[in-house]
């Protein structure tokens, strides 16, 4: 395993991009759970191999909250398509 594996939607590990907001690193996860507890949105669950995914992708806020508190530094968080987006135009209209 190359260390930067996202959980897919169910759960179990693949090596292809995916767009949800939580990418997970998942040889420096020790599943402890506490990413899961902490979500005030509800975000992630458990998978089938322990690791925690975003079951409820749509439902982030971005807050932050999994990934300040995760102990082994395994979760980072990516800005949403949308948000992307809304950055691309402001980039743009200050080119101008």
């Amino acid at each position: 395993m190359n260390g930067k594996v996202n959980t897919g939607s169910n759960g179990s590990s693949e090596n292809k991009k995916n767009k949800d907001p939580v990418h997970l690193f998942s040889s420096w996860c020790k599943k402890c759970g506490i990413c899961i507890a902490i979500c005030p949105k509800k975000v992630l669950e458990r998978g089938p191999e322990g690791y925690p995914y975003a079951a409820r992708p749509e439902d982030c806020i971005l807050c932050g909250m999994c990934d300040i508190h995760c102990p082994d530094y395994a979760i980072t968080l990516r800005k949403k398509d949308k948000d992307k987006d809304k950055d691309e135009e402001a980039e743009h209209e200050e080119a101008k």
